[in-house]
């Protein structure tokens, strides 16, 4: 809820603060009606329940029935009559916070309760009548639907907020995923490719170090340079590719052993078409082979 929210409802709670002693003092008319002691006492507590229905929706809304009873069984004169009616606004107020359908039941038939003594200890009223009947189903019933309609309006935010908050969590988690995704297949693509072809240069080098003799000392150092220069370069790849990788990949090799040895066959077997002779003796069961 925005702070502006929280100022609104806060300035409805404590508005009958105000406005109860303005509506007392405008029904006094000077040498005709005088508004009580009792009904200022009254009315001012009836304010200070509804401002503690902030935190006591229930209580306050009992309270104000319980309050109204006299309000309405003493002589009223103009805005100071309307001054009991905010137990039905409290009556609202619990059907719209409260998830319990049994509270709202109770804080009705105490709402309905005061109306009833109310006009039964009201000296100019009929008890039985159609307007009375008309006004004690609107008193209770128009603010009973009041509160479920704000009710419905609260849980259909709540539900909105909670798709919107759900939506913006498939959608990060979709971006995540394509982002893994992305940088899986560039993973792919340096371990399918880069790669296996800069093992394979490795391998072929080594191979020559070890296959031609009698060689040059300035093409040794040359080869040996090429050989350092490749395992660099494949050590680099492999830190960039642990980098793009799932790091649930990461004990995953990046070349294959069987890569490896088809690739030393290979290499012998150009050398042999060179017309050198190569012996070969390599155990095809290690495991754990470096590519370099």
């Amino acid at each position: 809820m925005t702070s502006h929210a929280v100022r609104v409802q806060w300035a409805l709670r404590l508005a009958p603060l105000l406005l109860v002693p303005v509506m007392l003092a405008a029904s006094t008319f000077p040498g005709r009606f005088h508004v009580s002691a009792a009904y200022w006492a009254l009315a001012i507590a009836a304010a200070v329940a509804f401002a503690a229905g902030r935190w006591w929706p229930v209580a306050a809304s009992l309270v104000l029935s319980a309050v109204a009873v006299p309000l309405f069984a003493a002589e009223a004169w103009g805005l100071s009559g309307l001054v009991p009616y905010l137990g039905a606004v409290a009556v609202a107020d619990v059907a719209a916070r409260s998830d319990r359908n049994r509270a709202v039941v109770v804080v009705a038939v105490a709402w309905l309760t005061a109306l009833l003594l109310g006009n039964w200890l009201d000296a100019y009223g009929a008890l039985w009548s159609a307007t009375n009947a008309v006004t004690l189903v609107a008193g209770v019933g128009l603010p009973i639907l009041l509160g479920l309609y704000l009710r419905g309006q609260r849980r259909l935010a709540a539900t909105l907020r909670d798709r919107v908050a759900d939506a913006e969590s498939r959608r990060l988690a979709t971006e995540v995923a394509v982002r893994a995704e992305e940088r899986t297949a560039m993973a792919r693509e340096l371990h399918d490719l880069v790669a296996h072809h800069m093992a394979s240069i490795v391998v072929r080098i080594g191979v020559a170090e070890h296959v031609f003799q009698d060689l040059d000392s300035r093409v040794v150092t040359v080869l040996a340079d090429v050989h350092d220069t490749a395992a660099d370069a494949l050590a680099d790849i492999r830190r960039l590719q642990v980098a793009l990788r799932d790091p649930i990949l990461g004990e995953i090799a990046m070349i294959e052993p069987e890569a490896v040895w088809a690739e030393i066959d290979a290499a012998v077997a150009r050398a042999r078409a060179a017309g050198f002779t190569v012996v070969s003796r390599i155990d095809r069961q290690l495991t754990g082979l470096d590519a370099i």
